[in-house]
């Protein structure tokens, strides 16, 4: 299995200049010669997607990054704009575009990437969602809602979630925390949890 990792999904959640992208159809046709080439060296090719929230800088995005709550990361330290119902359904729908055209450009897994305090993490780790909404009721909910849709595109292909055993931040995920979700992304279709 070769997982090509960190495929943006949208522009604003690219975690670097020159990352591989699945937010357009334009990139339908590269990905297929990648695939192909994983695939005819005896490889499974499968598509790691992202959207890299609060862990980018909109100076290398060319947009406002974009995060569940207005926290900065403590690393890059800009402060993200809070997503508002709308920007959460856009990502959401971005996922799910980018999964379909992952799975038509020959990918044979989708890996949905919730870990390192990327977008996904983001909402799932209290370190960093402090949201008064749904999405800060339940932190698993911006996830598996984008499990569930993905699911509905992409049929029977697998479905790998990627997330932290425990953040090691003071305020974090911890292991306890992560055996009680990861449950709950099995049950909105996870085929995986890496």
């Amino acid at each position: 299995l070769i997982i090509t990792g960190c495929m943006a999904v949208s522009d604003d959640g690219s975690p670097n200049t020159n990352v591989l992208k699945v937010n357009r159809d334009e990139h339908i046709e590269g990905l297929e010669k990648l695939f192909s080439v994983i695939r005819e060296n005896g490889s499974v090719p499968a598509a790691q997607l992202i959207h890299a929230g609060r862990q980018t800088v909109s100076a290398m995005t060319g947009h406002p990054i974009v995060a569940p709550s207005a926290i900065p990361c403590p690393v890059m330290k800009e402060t993200p704009q809070e997503l508002d119902d709308a920007g959460i359904k856009r990502i959401q729908d971005d996922f799910v575009e980018g999964a379909l055209r992952a799975k038509k450009a020959g990918a044979e897994i989708i890996e949905l990437h919730g870990a390192f305090g990327y977008l996904i993490d983001g909402f799932l780790s209290p370190f960093s969602n402090k949201r008064a909404d749904e999405y800060g009721a339940d932190k698993t909910l911006f996830f598996t809602e984008i499990i569930e849709r993905v699911r509905q595109v992409i049929g029977d292909t697998p479905i790998s979630c990627r997330i932290n055993g425990d953040e090691y931040v003071e305020g974090g995920l911890t292991l306890d925390d992560t055996r009680k979700l990861a449950p709950r992304l099995v049950k909105a279709g996870a085929d995986i949890i890496s």
